[in-house]
């Protein structure tokens, strides 16, 4: 008779043990490993993804004169901050393409040896590609067609924010001080004090924004100015950088608020002749000039000024 614990067999407490630590071991969770190679390709697929998506925003967003004027918002961000997330995206999309390469780097190598081996015996195919990609540069540089045509037609879908938007009488005019858009509007500053405070906005002061000022009473600058001018109508200074490529010769007259014919009429007396719908960039393109000389004109000022 074998007697328990007398080596022959397990007793039953190291039976018992034993079966214990089996079932401990078997429940402990083992850690999983991170795999960095395939968080990095998720990395660079999805940064593409959403770089693809801004870049598509940005393509038909307002300029950013119009944008900034009216506290433009597309899915509740401004363009700034749309250009803000393409913009460090793009950044970061470069440097985890490089840790791509870095993880795959005998792959590449080896794929890339390969191709360029097969590529070397197509030399045709290599010629005409490398022409393509020449040819595709060259004609954008030039605004050649077809690829004027894709800047053009996202450049009118920007501009036709224009339309329906408020555009300031100014670009960028919600960075001026009251002040310094007192001058640029011909509007006194006492008039502007006035009508603000008529409006129940005080301005404490003189070198506040209209930006700022807007946002400390939630307003667009686009809103602030039109409680500054109350039903006076600013008579706008003609700025560089004011779009005025992508404008007609009616839109122009409307901004600086002179009847067409007066606009016309001055293009003629100085051997230009066009119509309401004229565009300035063809205008200004026919006769060696810029858009805002034809601006100039239209104002009856000198375009040397």
């Amino acid at each position: 008779m074998v007697k328990a614990g007398d080596g022959k067999s397990p007793s039953p407490l190291c039976r018992f043990n034993k079966l214990k630590m089996n079932m401990t071991t078997n429940n402990t969770p083992t850690k999983k490993k991170f795999y960095w190679r395939a968080f990095i390709s998720f990395y660079v697929v999805l940064s593409f993804i959403f770089i693809a998506i801004s870049g598509i925003i940005l393509y038909i967003t307002p300029p950013g004169r119009v944008a900034n004027w009216t506290d433009w918002r597309f899915l509740f961000l401004s363009k700034h901050e749309w250009q803000a997330v393409h913009t460090i995206l793009s950044f970061m999309f470069v440097i985890s393409a490089g840790f791509h390469i870095y993880f795959n780097w005998k792959v590449l190598i080896t794929y890339l040896r390969t191709k360029l081996q097969e590529g070397m015996k197509m030399k045709r195919e290599l010629t005409l590609s490398s022409i393509i990609i020449l040819a595709v540069i060259s004609l954008t540089l030039i605004d050649a067609p077809p690829f004027s045509t894709v800047m053009d037609f996202g450049s009118d879908i920007s501009n036709s924010w224009g339309k329906t938007l408020s555009e300031p009488p100014i670009p960028h005019a919600e960075l001026l001080t009251l002040k310094e858009y007192s001058e640029k509007t011909n509007i006194s500053y006492e008039d502007i004090i006035s009508n603000l405070k008529n409006a129940g906005i005080e301005v404490d002061d003189s070198e506040m924004t209209l930006d700022m000022i807007a946002s400390q009473y939630n307003l667009t600058p686009a809103q602030l100015a039109q409680k500054i001018v109350a039903s006076k109508k600013p008579r706008v200074a003609i700025a560089e950088g004011g779009g005025y490529g992508r404008k007609n010769v009616n839109d122009v007259c409307e901004q600086l608020d002179i009847p067409v014919e007066t606009g016309l009429e001055r293009l003629e007396k100085n051997g230009i002749r066009a119509n309401a719908n004229s565009n300035l960039k063809e205008i200004a393109g026919e006769h060696n000039l810029a858009p805002i000389q034809i601006v100039k004109l239209i104002n009856s000022e000198s375009i040397n000024q």
